[in-house]
């Protein structure tokens, strides 16, 4: 499944952070950095290329900040 497949079902003023895999010289996983500086909310996707919400989910997680606004994480597949 993709970003944009997901995010057909989210509502309006849900907030998303798209997080691309980072690989050390060996090929391991080190970590997943996030492609943008600060979550952007649902619809409105400024600062996002299209391409990146066609990437497939690797796995997500919700967070949620003390202002209490939920923020879904998704782990993308780098290059797809």
């Amino acid at each position: 499944m993709t970003v944009r497949e997901f995010m057909k079902w989210a509502n309006r003023g849900t907030f998303i952070c798209i997080r691309s895999p980072v690989y050390d010289e060996n090929g391991s996983l080190i970590r997943y950095e996030s492609i943008q500086k600060d979550p952007v909310e649902w619809p409105n996707i400024k600062g996002i290329d299209v391409t990146t919400l066609d990437r497939k989910i690797q796995g997500w997680s919700l967070e949620s900040r003390i202002s209490g606004v939920p923020i879904i994480h998704f782990d993308t597949v780098k290059g797809e």
